[in-house]
């Protein structure tokens, strides 16, 4: 069938199956030289009957010398196949349609190996990264793309500790530890890639059942509205599956948890990976009013993403400037500041008036932030903080010149107080009806790159270059917690409206959410983007948003038990 190169297509894989289909049925090959052409006997089951006509009909033409005779693809083959299992059961194969079991993240992993053996490493990068995006905790394309990167780019400290993070939540840990002994050098023998062993097609098919069966127990006991009954089920089988990446259950999580009172969390979920903006991220904030997301890249550029179409790619902000410097938002108001000391607000709503508003000062801005009262600070790379109120009139300025760029700002509600985070790791506190610095803390030996503000306003968390996030009464100044949090910078922190949990990024590519009562790490996963660079909530309190070095941007959802 190969001596005609041009001729050959899929159908001369259904020659190939059916070869064994005769093996299987007639107990001998159809053809004593499977290349020769030949007439084709009658075919005789091994129990000496005839085959019924449709099975015989399948038999012919699969092994058919002539390959327009053959079916077209296997599709047609399999409705054919459960057409002979129809005529002899009187009802359809159950393994026809396998639903509710994805198989394509196998495949992918699959078929990047193959590339791999064929040294066309790029291709295979691209299949393992589809794979990811299909089953993100699919453990053979983790272990196969960390080791490619290994073998690609050699062993750097951030990859070593991508690793480790994999072998702690591995169910295969000593794949790991063999990429870990290689990367140290302790192994000069690359480890081999890995394939996904397939599965057997009842083992698929009873998995297959098992999935349709809770997805429909779950629908119904939400239809029902018996919400805890719903929960259990759904946390069940979400487990079950490692809380990979799945529609279904994140749909009907996200719509629980609108009537739901978030309690313990069980598991941290990647949710959705978006289309890379094609530039290192600095700075990610959902945009008031929708589900857009705005990213500002370190070159300056303002873009909007929209997550709901995850393939879509990032568009040009309309009417930003050529270079933003930074960006924030509160409630219903985008805010951002060029180059030339503009700070632009962009204020959503039809009641909106004016709806872009614009606010001039002098300096090059470092920072901005916004309250829901219309209260917005703006810093400065010489330590001053300009403070204006809803209609743009200047309220205070606020001037720590020994600080350096104010890094970060926080505005309590209700209070007339703003928090600042400076290039000298020091945290104030300024009474702004006074213009006076209250309070000052040497919080970080290095500059602080974040500040979050639990939405009581009575617990801040900061992030710094240290590699440390520290967690801080507002009202006294006292540190509650003190965590070594990162390797690398930590890039953002963020606090959940309950105080209970706190997610950390860092660029050392890491992930973290920790119990903020006790200080420990609850879950780490690996942002699979060479360092996070930024981070920020969405609309819903369970889900947040990370942006990458390589210019990506990864929506996460925190599942938690919710009460009722």
């Amino acid at each position: 069938q190969f001596r005609d190169a041009s001729q050959v297509d899929e159908r001369a894989d259904l020659f190939s199956f059916g070869i064994c289909l005769w093996l299987m049925l007639c107990g001998h090959k159809p053809y004593r030289v499977n290349y020769e052409p030949a007439p084709l006997p009658a075919p005789r089951l091994t129990s000496g009957e005839a085959p019924s006509p449709v099975l015989a009909e399948i038999l012919r033409r699969t092994v058919a010398f002539d390959p327009a005779e053959r079916y077209r693809d296997f599709d047609e083959l399999r409705r054919r196949l459960n057409a002979a299992h129809e005529e002899l059961f009187h009802f359809p194969c159950p393994f026809m349609e396998l639903a509710h079991i994805d198989l394509r993240a196998d495949s992918c992993n699959n078929r990047a190996v193959s590339l791999l053996e064929l040294d066309r490493q790029e291709e295979a990068r691209r299949l393992l990264d589809k794979a990811l995006t299909i089953n993100d905790t699919l453990e053979e394309a983790i272990y196969n793309r960390l080791l490619l990167d290994l073998q690609s780019n050699g062993a750097s400290e951030r990859l070593r500790r991508r690793i480790s993070v994999a072998q702690q939540i591995a169910e295969h840990p000593d794949w790991f530890a063999d990429l870990a002994a290689y990367a140290a050098g302790q192994d000069h023998s690359l480890p081999p890639y890995r394939l996904c062993v397939p599965k057997h097609t009842a083992e698929i098919y009873r998995e297959g059942q098992l999935a349709k069966a809770a997805r429909d127990n779950i629908k119904s006991l939400f239809a029902a509205g018996d919400f805890e009954a719903c929960q259990e089920a759904l946390l069940a089988a979400w487990e079950h599956i490692g809380f990979r990446r799945d529609q279904t259950f994140a749909k009907i999580y996200s719509r629980l948890a609108r009537s739901g009172r978030p309690g313990q969390l069980v598991g941290i979920q990647r949710l959705a990976i978006l289309s890379s903006v094609g530039r290192p991220i600095q700075a990610l904030c959902r945009v008031p009013g929708g589900a857009a997301l705005a990213a500002l890249t370190k070159e300056g550029r303002l873009l909007a993403v929209d997550p709901t179409a995850p393939g879509r790619r990032p568009a040009p902000w309309p009417d930003a400037p050529r270079r933003v410097l930074c960006l924030t938002a509160a409630e219903n108001r985008l805010l951002f500041a060029s180059e030339k000391g503009q700070v632009v607000i962009r204020t959503f709503g039809r009641k909106a008036k004016p709806p872009v508003q614009t606010i001039q000062i002098k300096g090059r801005i470092t920072s901005l932030a916004a309250r829901r009262d219309g209260l917005t600070a703006v810093g400065c790379e010489d330590g001053s903080i300009f403070l204006f109120d809803a209609a743009g009139k200047r309220l205070a300025v606020l001037q720590a010149p020994e600080s350096g760029p104010v890094s970060a700002l926080a505005l309590p509600p209700r209070r007339s107080v703003v928090i600042s985070g400076s290039a000298d790791g020091c945290l104030r506190f300024w009474d702004a009806a006074s213009g006076e610095c209250v309070r000052q803390t040497e919080a970080h030996a290095l500059p602080v790159t974040g500040l979050d503000l639990a939405p009581d306003g009575l617990l801040l968390a900061s992030s710094s270059a240290d590699r440390r996030v520290r967690l801080w009464d507002v009202r006294t100044g006292a540190c509650g917690h003190d965590l070594a949090a990162h390797e690398e910078t930590v890039s953002g922190v963020l606090l959940t409206a309950d105080h209970r949990y706190l997610v950390t990024a860092g660029e050392d590519d890491l992930v973290k959410v920790w119990d903020s009562e006790f200080g420990r790490c609850r879950f780490t996963r690996d942002g699979r983007g060479d360092g996070v660079t930024a981070l920020t909530r969405d609309r819903a309190d369970h889900i947040i948003a990370t942006g990458h070095q390589d210019g990506g941007i990864t929506l996460w959802m925190l599942v938690r038990r919710l009460e009722f």
